[in-house]
């Protein structure tokens, strides 16, 4: 590393707050005088163009608040500490853009700095990590102080190394897009099938999801009885719900009496459904398969929660997809209330709801989907594969610890 050397950011990168404006300068339509403004949502994994704001600049606007093809966009102020320096690169193909205060635009000052170079440097897990660990809040939002960023340290390689870094880590991360693509046509080809099997024809008849189960109980964690007791178990919340599964990786473990464990523990083909959380935009009423881990603790849910019970005869397989079937329509709103600022399941309606009981191919769909649902993790997994590489790759390279070229 005899050629490379450190360098504070602030030292050959400009970075700049963006543009502020009053409510009364945004436009429903494009007029000549104005501009569209990049904000916080269109920050995510790459560069989202959705629901753009047009912003009325009758003087013009300093080139300074423009990002143009090649500026780094990072998130600078927000809610969530861990949004903080979320940063997407401008493509040629995106056009021009200005950007809001609450985000911060990089350039690169000086010619011997590869702006794609810099962009990987900004998205590397240990950059990253040191803006999140120094945001601080104020009113509600935590925010990147720009002396900060203007000292972080910055690896800086000759020119060529950087320009091969950055070609490395490209390929990688189109070798990853790719990946995303695939998931993203497998998903489509599940929702299609699910479709096609669930939707109610000749060979289903009509019942309720209450006719398909035969016990169903709300969890209690929280109350008092689980603040004392006997036997250890493990709390399943809201934030173990995962992509058509369950994390039991985390877990809250609480003592309770024995009794509650008895009446209250999940057993192999439980369904936790969702009653209680949603959001803006996101009903409860998710739905996701219960399956005992080898060993450990008992499982019980959080409050958030009911516990369904497949009647017998009920493929619980079956019974998964079919709520989930009916958790992506549109009239599961029918079912919802929100008290007190959280969203509420109306369980009664739920339990109400008709659905299509195909009696004779439970087992049929239910192999169907799930040989779907396993063509979709495959990827998934080889996905998080992937990008445990990306970072171990990136962290070698941006560190020295692997060159690209020639000492």
């Amino acid at each position: 590393m005899s050629d490379w050397r450190s360098v504070p950011a602030g030292s050959v990168v400009q970075f700049t707050r963006g543009v502020s404006w009053t409510a009364e300068r945004e436009r429903e339509l494009p007029t000549k005088s104005t501009c569209k403004v990049l904000t916080i949502p269109n920050v995510q994994a790459a560069l989202t163009l959705d629901d753009l704001l047009l912003v009325d600049f009758p003087g013009g606007v300093p080139e300074r608040w423009r990002a143009t093809p090649g500026s780094i966009v990072m998130v600078g102020s927000n809610g969530n500490p861990h949004r903080v320096g979320n940063a997407i690169q401008i493509l040629p193909s995106d056009g021009d853009y200005l950007f809001a205060s609450l985000l911060i635009c990089a350039r690169a000052r000086i010619q011997d700095l590869d702006e794609r170079y810099l962009f990987h440097w900004i998205r590397s897990f240990e950059t990253q990590d040191l803006i999140t660990r120094s945001v601080h809040g104020s009113t509600g939002l935590s925010n990147l102080s720009m002396s900060f960023l203007r000292g972080l340290p910055l690896p800086f390689p000759p020119l060529e190394e950087q320009r091969r870094i950055a070609e490395i880590l490209d390929t990688i991360d189109e070798t990853i897009q790719a990946t995303e693509r695939i998931i993203a046509k497998r998903r489509m080809k599940l929702a299609g099938l699910q479709e096609s099997l669930l939707a109610e024809d000749n060979d289903s008849s009509r019942a309720t999801v209450g006719d398909l189960v035969s016990h169903h109980w709300p969890g209690e964690w929280g109350t008092a009885a689980y603040s004392h007791g006997l036997q250890e178990v493990i709390v399943l919340r809201s934030t173990n719900l995962i992509d058509y599964g369950i994390d039991y990786s985390t877990g809250a473990r609480r003592f309770v009496v024995d009794h509650k464990v008895t009446e209250k523990r999940l057993t192999e083909g439980d369904l936790l459904l969702e009653a209680a959380g949603g959001g803006p935009g996101i009903p409860v009423g998710r739905v996701r398969r219960f399956s005992q881990p080898e060993g450990g603790s008992p499982y019980l849910t959080s409050n958030f929660f009911r516990t369904l019970r497949p009647r017998v005869g009920v493929d619980p397989d079956y019974l998964f997809w079919l709520l989930d079937f009916e958790y992506r329509k549109p009239s599961i709103w029918s079912c919802q209330q929100q008290t007190t600022g959280i969203i509420n399941l109306k369980v009664g309606d739920y339990l109400a709801r008709p659905v299509s009981n195909h009696h004779g191919s439970q087992f049929v769909i239910a192999a169907a989907l799930n040989k779907a649902l396993e063509a979709v993790e495959a990827e998934s997994h080889h996905l998080r594969k992937l990008r445990e590489t990306r970072a171990g790759v990136a962290s070698d390279l941006l560190s020295g610890r692997i060159r690209t070229v020639a000492a």
